[in-house]
């Protein structure tokens, strides 16, 4: 905000200047924007009440906020920088600090004697993983450089710092403060949290040993280090790139991470496993240690069926904590018969007004192992679950349709000799085979005829929008458990981001301590993207948000002001975080406060 300065010069005659006031430094400084003019000089030109002139000439600068005056002082500047660099990443800062993350590093750092800032190499990689993700080399080296933040991280204080991410108290400490910084800016609910596991490739033929006491190795699995008589308690490291189930469907080894959620849509927490662990597998430890972690008494999991086993379900039972899962209801095997009789009988429904939607509830006692029991005790105990089962036309609709595609393909099989080459398992389901002589039509080894198997698709079809949820918490409403369960397709969201927007695959480090720290950099990447959209409201896609970031681009000129570029969404995205980009011409302390904006 400009103001007017009245200034007599040596001979006492009166000026009028546009001036304003900015911090560089942190000191205060002043400069002049705009000599109005002589008083006495005004006066003789007609003008019968300068000091009137010269306050709405204030007036006009701050409404039209300097444009003509500063692009006719810009013109003649000859002292500009020539290298447009980077605005937006202040944004990122601000909720970087916000976080409080550079706290841990301080206190991290009185334990060690650093000649360099473990805090400003972090900041780079988180900066770089969201503004333009490359390699750790490429960030350090080309990277901090096209930033209007001055950093200054050399290539080896950047590999030397990758071991020190890797400290698992410092990985949980920033977690910790993370979580009570977004708690206290949010309604993050603490107990209630959303788990999901994806995996993440090495573009690599090489895995990882497991690292014993005694510090041989080992790749030996779990199964034949128990036939070996090597126990858990002997591991001291677990490799963690192996051959598993890839999400990608890749050959190559990956790494298991599952991530902690609330229902806002930003990451809690996050655990790394072994790429040859399956998801429900990761279940029980993940929840033991974030319970640690943030010193929880209780916990209450969102997961996908994928968790809802019985072993994952005693165990949450035996520690007291809760869960909320999805559960299998299509199929002959594997699907508990109440509560498939109940979804499929047509009584106690409750349809929505336009009869698009229903639901309805029951309680059944469930039957789970007994882990925590002596050995006098039954092997199994019974525990309450709530079921509530909803059902949707439009995604009665969507299965009928990838059925009508299935039958379409199944009938295309009919030929024995495309059956036997295609390796498509879609079609197959509803084909029955039949084997006949073709002259006599008795049954023999050979000449398969193929057939549609119209009693499969009639049963399917009998589950056509059901979907089943199941719940240790059995005072919530029906509708918070749907509502509840609604909100994890945002940790699907989260992965998509990751593994897109922040490329945090193929993972390229290959140590274990750099495997840490490079999963430690991209959390903290991706935290600070979600809560950013998470501040606007989800308006904005994560690649809408990085492109207006990275396209806010500034020319520093002499005199305090930036000559800026920047698109649409730049301002859009900005203006609704209290940020008024709209001028050409920026003064330093505008750039500058885009930080102390976002934390407000």
């Amino acid at each position: 905000m400009a103001y007017l300065k009245i200034a007599p010069n040596r001979e006492g005659r009166i000026y009028y200047y546009i001036e304003q006031g900015y911090r560089e430094k942190g000191k205060l400084k002043k400069r002049t924007l705009h000599r109005i003019g002589r008083h006495d000089l005004m006066a003789s030109n007609g003008d019968s009440d300068p000091l009137a002139t010269a306050k709405l000439a204030v007036d006009e600068w701050n409404k039209n906020q300097g444009e003509a005056f500063i692009s006719k002082a810009v013109s003649v500047n000859t002292e500009s920088s020539t290298a447009l660099l980077n605005l937006g990443h202040q944004v990122l800062l601000g909720i970087y600090d916000t976080f409080g993350i550079s706290s841990v590093f301080k206190e991290y750092a009185r334990d060690y004697r650093f000649e360099y800032d473990l805090n400003e190499i972090m900041k780079v990689l988180v900066l770089g993983r969201i503004l333009d993700p490359a390699s750790k080399s490429h960030t350090v080296t080309n990277f901090q450089n096209t930033l209007s933040t001055s950093f200054s991280v050399a290539q080896n204080d950047m590999d030397r710092s990758l071991d020190h991410f890797a400290h698992e108290g410092l990985k949980r400490t920033i977690q910790i403060k993370m979580h009570k910084s977004i708690t206290r800016l949010t309604s993050r609910i603490g107990y209630l949290a959303f788990y999901d596991v994806t995996n993440y490739y090495f573009e690599s033929d090489l895995g990882d040993p497991d690292i014993l006491q005694d510090g041989t190795k080992t790749l030996k699995n779990k199964t034949q280090q128990k036939k070996s008589g090597i126990g858990l308690d002997q591991v001291a490291v677990r490799g963690l790139r192996r051959r598993g189930p890839s999400k990608e469907y890749r050959r190559d080894p990956i790494v298991q991470l599952g991530l902690f959620m609330d229902s806002n849509g930003i990451p809690i927490s996050y655990e790394l496993f072994a790429g040859n662990e399956t998801d429900p597998l990761t279940y029980v430890p993940a929840i033991a240690q974030v319970k640690r972690q943030f010193g929880l008494e209780r916990i209450v999991v969102v997961a996908d069926k994928a968790m809802n086993s019985r072993y994952n379900v005693a165990d949450a039972a035996s520690r007291g904590d809760g869960w909320l899962f999805s559960q299998k209801v299509r199929g002959r095997t594997g699907v508990p018969k109440d509560i498939q009789e109940f979804a499929l009988s047509p009584d106690d429904w409750e349809f929505s007004e336009d009869l698009r939607t229903a639901k309805k509830s029951m309680t059944r006692i469930r039957k789970v192992p007994n882990v925590n029991g002596k050995p006098n005790e039954p092997k199994t105990r019974e525990i309450e679950e709530k079921v509530v089962v909803t059902w949707r036309e439009k995604y009665a609709v969507r299965e009928k349709k990838r059925r009508d595609d299935a039958l379409e393909y199944a009938t295309a099989l009919t030929n024995p000799e495309r059956f036997r080459r295609t390796m498509k398992a879609g079609g197959k389901r509803y084909v029955k085979m039949t084997l006949i002589d073709l002259k006599t039509k008795e049954e023999v080894v050979a000449h398969p005829l193929l057939g549609i198997d119209q009693d499969a698709i009639n049963y399917d079809a009998q589950f056509d929008g059901l979907n089943v949820i199941v719940t240790s918490e059995t005072k919530m409403s029906d509708e918070e458990v749907i509502a509840a369960y609604g909100e994890l397709g945002k940790i699907e969201d989260c992965f998509r981001v990751s593994k897109s927007d922040l490329m945090t695959r193929p993972v390229f480090v290959w140590t274990h301590e750099h495997i840490e720290a490079h999963f430690l950099t991209c959390f903290i990447a991706l935290t600070v993207l979600r809560y950013l959209q998470y501040k606007l409201g989800y308006k904005y896609s994560p690649k809408r948000i990085i492109d207006a970031l990275s396209c806010f681009l500034g020319e520093y000129w002499a005199g305090g002001y930036w000559n800026t570029f920047s698109s649409d969404d730049t301002k859009a995205i900005l203006g609704e975080l209290g940020c008024d980009v709209s001028r050409k011409y920026l003064p330093t302390e505008v750039v500058t406060n885009l930080k102390r904006k976002v934390r407000l």
